[in-house]
Formats: C-alpha cells, structure tokens, sequence
C-alpha cells in the first residue's frame, strides 16, 4: 500500500462532506425555553440534551432579551432562552416584538433555522400563573409555535401527584390557553432527596419529549432525537442502518472475496463514523472529529507518513484469513513490509472488511452513547480518551461478539 495514498487534506475534505451531508440530510432542531427566571429552564434542558443554558455554548446575543446558544456550530440542537427575563414583571411586549422578529427573520431561511417549538416553564412551588404569563402563550401561538407548557419540580411518588402541582396545573387549565400536546406536562428534571428521606425520582421528560418530536416538522425530528440524551434505542436504529448503508456502498452485493482498496476503505470507516457521530449529536465538532479518525486509522503521524491501528488490524485480519486457506507461506507472500508498521496489504477482501467495519461502526456506536451520558469528560479535544475508549470496545467485539465493558459499564 503506497503510502502517499493517504493525503491528510483530501481524507479530511472526504471525512468533513461525509459529516455535513450527514447534518444537511438530518438537519437542526431549534427549541425557545420561556419562563421567570429560576423556575428551572436550565435543569430541564440540561436533563433533556445535556446543554448548560448559564454555562455553555456559543452565546449568540441576536437580540437585547432572547439568546441562542449552540454547543458549536456544527451542533444539531439549537436553544433559545431569556436569561434573566421575568414575564410577570417585565416588558412582556418588547419579548414578543422580539420573538417575532427572530420568527419572522428565519422564515425567509430553511427549515433547520426556525423555532420548532416552544417549552414554557412554570415552577409550580411559586403557585402562579400570571394574566402576563397567559398573554405571552397566546402571543407565541399567535406567531404560528407550538407552545407546551411545563410545570416543574414536581414530586411524584408512584401515582401519588404533589396537590399544589395538580392545582395549579388545573388553574392553568380552566385558562384555555392554545397549548400543544393537548395537556400540561408535569416534570422533575433531577432526583430531590427531602429531610425526611423521601426520595422523589425523575419523571414526566420522557413523556415531554415524545409530545414535542410529534408535534414537529418532521423533517427535524431526526436532529430533535439526535440532540436528547434521554433514550438512545432510536439511535440505535439509526445508526444501525447507517452502518448498512455503508457497508452497502463500500461492498455492494458481492459475496465473492474481491478485494477492496484501503484508502478508500479507510474513508468508508471514517465516513461511517462522521455519520454516526452526527445521530448521536455527540459533542465532538467536525475538525475534532477528522483529527479523531485520522489519529484511530492512520496512526496520527504526520501526512504521508506510513499507516497506523487500521494496517496493522487488515494485515493481521488478512494473513489469518489467508493462513486457513492456504497455510503460512501463502500468507507471507501476500503482504508487504511498510515502515513503522508489522505488515499492511495493499487491498483487503470482503471477507476481512465487512466484518471489520461493522465491528467499527457499533463500538464508536458505544463510544457516541458515553460521550452523550459523560459529556463533563468530553473536554478540550481530548482525543486520546476517545481513541482508548474505542479501541478496548473493538478489540472486545472483535474478540467475543458480546457487549464490550463499555456498553455494560455505561448502563449502570
């Protein structure tokens, strides 16, 4: 295998059309979190998508009120909020005028810059729902957004309901506000634990999710399931059928061992992973992303400069496959010697590939799901972490075919 087949600028010019074809087919879903200030926005997204609204972020200050924040500009989820903003007191008007504008702006634009739907967030421990809060419902329905409304901290034991929730939720009721979902959702974002002990778990995001993703343009539900944390067996299904697409279109149908190139079974993988990466909305952006699958294929060294794990993993592959059918020698015979790496082949059978790249795509499948549930560990383009993570999961399946530590590790 030449070595000057693996060209840093063109693998990663591949890698990165692989990524944004993989975000111009999935899109972006854009959601507008209203609500007083600490009556816990925050905690609610951040249970949802794993997104710090106070914290993170490229804060895009569009206007005096209303934020947009993006963990980076490749990111599929988009959030609007009003730090600091309180409805009941402050100038609900201004907010709306706003509202529209970004409204009325992003309608001149694709569907992937709008405002999908709108979370109205009430803290039901302040027991009110002002005039001032219905208004700006009505307002934001009347600017064509599917508004739901959101009681939070709300303990629930079995089906034991908190009373002053279930009041104030009838409260807002006998309003009859046009509210999506046809119901108001009841939530606690995270685990309280009371003096007495009482434990209350986590309810209601699940059901507010699913609520909100009908409710959408169907074109950006794929991004709105990408972009939640909260169950991945969608992601799972779609990343499973990402992997036989791409074993698709680098095999087609033939069964025969033909031989296969590896650089453009490298860029297969890599494309393969930009994919998956992308469904899973993981918080790894595309540059970081290409130095990633260059450093796990090629070995990190610099352009040009021999292979790396994926050589080193074909030949062993390769001469195993060929010592069964045709002993020792034959297999000596058909690799070749490259610098810095034991053997390498400079064409890999199908019988050898397929397996591998399925093998690839679900442990970086793992690997995209831990990142999602440990996004504290997922800081400054820590790459090596990545690289370990990925490997012991595919060396794991390699071996045995059952769930790698990983995926048990991971449920937990």
């Amino acid at each position: 295998m030449p070595n000057e087949l693996f060209d840093f600028d063109e693998f990663s010019r591949q890698v990165a059309e692989a990524f944004d074809t993989a975000l111009e087919t999935i899109g972006k879903f854009n959601l507008a979190v209203f609500g007083d200030s600490g009556v816990g926005k925050s905690t609610l997204v951040n249970a949802v998508f794993g997104i710090e609204l106070a914290g993170t972020g490229i804060g895009n200050h569009q206007t005096t009120n209303v934020r947009l924040y993006r963990k980076n500009e490749d990111d599929l989820l988009g959030i609007y909020d009003t730090p600091g903003f309180e409805i009941g007191q402050g100038d609900l008007s201004m907010l709306i005028s706003e509202v529209k504008g970004i409204v009325e702006r992003s309608r001149q634009g694709p569907l992937a810059a709008r405002i999908h739907a709108v979370w109205f967030v009430v803290n039901h421990h302040s027991t009110r729902f002002l005039d001032s809060h219905a208004d700006a419902v009505r307002a934001l329905h009347d600017l064509g957004l599917p508004v739901f409304i959101v009681l939070t901290r709300v303990s629930k034991l079995g089906d034991r309901i908190d009373p002053a929730a279930l009041t104030l939720m009838q409260h807002i009721t006998e309003r009859g506000l046009p509210i999506a979902g046809r119901k108001i959702f009841l939530v606690n974002s995270v685990e309280t634990v009371e003096l007495s002990g009482t434990i209350y778990p986590v309810h209601g995001l699940q059901e507010l999710l699913d609520a909100t993703v009908e409710t959408i343009p169907e074109a950006v539900r794929t991004a709105a399931i990408a972009a939640q944390r909260l169950d991945f067996s969608r992601q799972r299904v779609l990343s499973e059928r990402a992997i036989k697409v791409a074993v698709g279109a680098a095999f087609g149908t033939q069964l025969m061992p033909i031989g296969v190139d590896m650089a453009g079974f490298t860029l297969a993988l890599a494309g393969m992973m930009a994919t998956i990466s992308v469904l899973y909305g993981v918080p790894v952006d595309k540059a970081a992303l290409i130095n990633l699958s260059w450093k796990v294929f090629l070995g990190g060294n610099a352009a040009k400069q021999g292979a790396g794990w994926l050589a080193e993993e074909v030949a062993k592959r390769s001469a195993e496959k060929a010592a069964k059918k045709a002993g020792q020698a034959a297999a000596k015979q058909g690799a070749k010697l490259i610098p810095g790496v034991n053997l390498v082949v400079a064409a890999v059978s199908t019988a050898v590939a397929a397996p591998m790249m399925w093998a690839v795509g679900r442990s970086w499948m793992e690997v995209c799901e831990y990142m999602r549930t440990h996004p504290e560990e997922v800081v400054n383009e820590r790459e090596s972490s990545y690289i370990e993570l990925f490997l012991k999961c595919y060396r794991e399946r390699m071996t045995d075919r059952r769930p790698t530590w990983l995926s048990r590790f991971k449920r937990d």
